[in-house]
């Protein structure tokens, strides 16, 4: 059972020269707690949880780990909407020295667009990467509303609608 193995890797000392980690597995919230709990990931810096469900319980785990205020980079996939996931995650004040965030294949919308754009516990994000999240016109104008994207440096945004006359179709 992946519980009793993450238990085991968590007690590794090892851990403590981990800057990053990239889990390949699609774990539950609990699973990904077990391996948080971790006294020794202390100098952890990038946490790639793209094959993990993205869902509240999810989100609200990375959240209650201690070591997520020294996150920089945090990569995140859905593969379907989650709701108030990423306005609790932009409302979060644990994420202040994040500095690339990385949300794929959420189907991102517009509320979740406006509340990234102002999000504003994010000061250090520097690259954001939102890659097929179906964004139509409107969304990516939400994202264009606040003030998060004047400190960007790098903005991808492959595989979305943007642009495209599909999206355009009822638009003002």
């Amino acid at each position: 059972d992946y519980r009793t193995l993450l238990r085991k890797v968590a007690r590794l000392p090892l851990l403590r020269r981990l800057i990053g980690v990239q889990l390949e597995l699609p774990l539950s919230a609990a699973a990904i707690a077990t391996l948080l709990s971790s006294p020794h990931l202390t100098g952890l810096r990038e946490l790639d949880l793209r094959p993990v469900r993205f869902d509240p319980e999810t989100v609200e785990t990375v959240l209650a780990w201690p070591g997520c205020s020294r996150l920089r980079s945090l990569s995140l996939r859905s593969h379907r909407e989650a709701p108030g996931v990423i306005s609790r995650l932009t409302a979060s004040d644990n994420l202040h020295d994040l500095e690339d965030l990385s949300i794929h294949a959420a189907r991102l919308v517009r509320r979740d667009l406006a509340a990234l754009s102002h999000a504003p516990h994010l000061p250090a994000l520097r690259k954001l990467d939102l890659g097929h999240n179906q964004i139509d016109n409107e969304g990516f104008g939400a994202l264009l509303e606040g003030s998060l994207l004047g400190q960007i440096e790098e903005l991808n945004l492959p595989g979305n609608r943007i642009g495209d006359k599909s999206a355009w179709i009822g638009a003002d």
